[in-house]
């Protein structure tokens, strides 16, 4: 049997190079048994060994399957977490705040019908709620073993929700901005 040019799939073994506690194996796709054994060294795993993965459609260990098999992270990566948490939760409260102070002034401006800013701060308090719902997920990582998938996935999805509301929105006010042309252009045709 040949594996010329195929992906030979590692399981690679070891411990937590910061805390040196043994870490769930990290499946490698390199290529080489070297290669695999420094993409998980650069993950901050001390090697300890490296098995060729060769069965054929199976992705994970027989002692483990991949649905159960729980995701640790090492202490760098928890950091990075925690920083993006802490950066979440700081820009979802500036969001908020200024969320706040835009109802304030666009309801004392109300009276002269300027709705917009009443509007711009609904979204921003919007915006903000979905940001430190995010950041929530995300420092909750690694609070309990066995979960942490599951609360990098909670976290993905509220950053995803907050992306695609910010994406929508552009769309809409590029499409009001190019009806306005349209028109402004349409007027001055004589």
């Amino acid at each position: 049997m040949s594996f010329v040019g195929a992906i030979m799939p590692f399981w690679v073994y070891g411990r937590d190079s910061e805390t040196d506690q043994p870490t769930d194996p990290m499946f490698s796709q390199a290529d080489t048994e070297d290669a695999a054994r420094a993409e998980a060294t650069s993950q901050g795993l001390i090697v300890e060994r490296v098995e060729r993965h060769i069965e054929e459609g199976a992705v994970q260990p027989t002692a483990q399957p991949a649905a159960t098999q729980a995701h640790q992270f090492t202490t760098n990566q928890h950091q990075i977490i925690s920083d993006l948490a802490w950066y979440l939760r700081v820009f979802g409260a500036i969001l908020i705040a200024t969320g706040i102070l835009q109802v304030i002034a666009g309801l004392l401006a109300s009276s002269e019908g300027t709705p917009l800013a009443v509007l711009g701060g609904v979204l921003g308090l919007i915006l903000g709620g979905v940001t430190i719902s995010a950041a929530g997920a995300f420092s909750r990582i690694g609070e309990s073993p066995g979960s942490n998938m599951e609360k990098l996935m909670v976290g993905l999805s509220r950053l995803t929700s907050f992306y695609a509301i910010q994406v929508w929105l552009v769309g809409i006010v590029l499409t009001v901005v190019g009806v306005m042309i349209v028109l402004a252009l349409i007027d001055k045709v004589p």
